[in-house]
């Protein structure tokens, strides 16, 4: 598909693309939204229960910069992380110590990042260079293991860095990929 992409405000933009900037912005605000996930659980006897937080994941600001989308973040923040080991069980606190829940936090949050982002990209194929351009975790966008490795032998070549390669065991296992 044909990639949409503009980096300057000061561009004229074709008709079709006049709310450029506009949509970008506004899709960096579903995706940190969507990376949170906050969600309000449904009324009981009347009463609403609290807002949960189904992640771990801080999203700390998003915008449209430069016509892409920017989300800062963090994985397995220690706040939520902790909050959420406190409404286990007492059972289930038995079975984990914090640190190995921050460890599963922290996996659930990097799959969860992974299934927004490629979400926005089912949603917004045309957008999808602006959306994934400057992600914090690239390493964790390419859709198949052959898409990754590509892209680190054009990182070697190139000599522009290490970072994928340096990724690559951790990467291939949390998505499985033998």
């Amino acid at each position: 598909m044909k990639q949409i992409k503009y980096v300057n405000w000061g561009t004229t933009l074709p008709e079709e693309h006049k709310n450029y900037f506009k949509d970008i912005d506004e899709i960096s605000r579903i995706l940190a939204y969507d990376l949170e996930s906050y969600c309000s659980t449904t009324a009981m006897n009347n009463k609403y229960a609290p807002v949960v937080k189904n992640t771990t994941i801080q999203v700390y600001q998003h915008k449209e910069k430069f016509g892409s989308v920017r989300i800062y973040c963090d994985f397995a923040v220690d706040y939520f992380v902790e909050w959420k080991y406190n409404l286990l069980s007492e059972q289930d606190r038995n079975k984990y110590t914090l640190e190995d829940f921050r460890e599963m936090c922290l996996i659930q949050d990097m799959l969860h990042y992974r299934n927004s982002y490629l979400t926005m990209k089912s949603l917004f194929p045309h957008y999808w260079e602006a959306i994934s351009c400057a992600a914090d975790y690239h390493e964790l966008l390419f859709e198949t293991k052959e898409d990754y490795l590509a892209a680190m032998n054009d990182e070697l070549e190139n000599k522009r860095s290490t970072f994928l390669q340096d990724k690559k065991d951790e990467v291939f296992k949390l998505l499985k990929w033998s």
